[in-house]
């Protein structure tokens, strides 16, 4: 099993090599199979990984940025509004301790 910081060196020397190619081959492809019809573009999260961990670190918190992705699988959020009401109001639904952990850690840094 590779390490991620494998996986990271790799994605470096993809992106200077290669990227402008894989770009083009994942346009295409994703252009094929939707009958020429892109609305959506698929996002590079390797930033929000790195930041992620960045702040557990800084906030000195027991999660590892595994265990901080695994609570995120079971985090539920229902948006609604009411009839007399043009606003959407969001909440999240009741969350574990750690999941609340994890949330209070987002809140405070974004």
């Amino acid at each position: 099993m590779l390490d991620i910081d494998t996986v990271y060196r790799f994605l470096d020397k993809l992106n200077n090599k290669l990227k402008s190619k894989v770009e083009q081959i994942a346009f295409t492809h994703t252009k094929k199979i939707l009958n020429d019809s892109i609305s959506v573009v698929c996002h590079d999260l390797t930033t929000l990984y790195k930041e992620l961990e960045r702040i557990l670190y800084k906030e000195k918190s027991t999660l590892s940025l595994k265990k901080a992705a695994e609570v995120t699988h079971n985090m539920y959020e229902i948006s609604y509004s009411l009839p007399e009401s043009k606003h959407t109001k969001t909440k999240f639904l009741k969350m574990d301790d750690e999941q609340a952990h994890l949330y209070q850690i987002i809140q405070k840094n974004y």
